[in-house]
């Protein structure tokens, strides 16, 4: 589950919209499927996270990318990289 492989949770957390969408796009291209639109996607994150519009963009918090998630594909993590 990429919530669970590419996220943290915590109350003080905060993640741009487009870099979570990003990492799930990527996530989901290496398990062989397709990723819903990212508005779509905007919605489920929605259910479970506040969504604030900043000077930056949209964030979410309460959630984070990993690390080993930012600025790297999925699937370059799975073969190593």
């Amino acid at each position: 589950m990429w919530l669970v492989d590419c996220c943290t949770q915590s109350r003080d957390a905060t993640a741009l919209s487009n870099d979570l969408y990003q990492s799930f796009s990527q996530w989901k291209a290496a398990q062989g499927e397709h990723a819903p639109s990212n508005k779509s996607f905007s919605q489920r994150l929605e259910r479970m996270f506040t969504k604030k519009t900043t000077m930056h963009g949209k964030v979410f918090q309460g959630i984070k990318l990993n690390a080993h998630s930012v600025g790297n594909s999925y699937a370059e993590q799975s073969r190593g990289k």
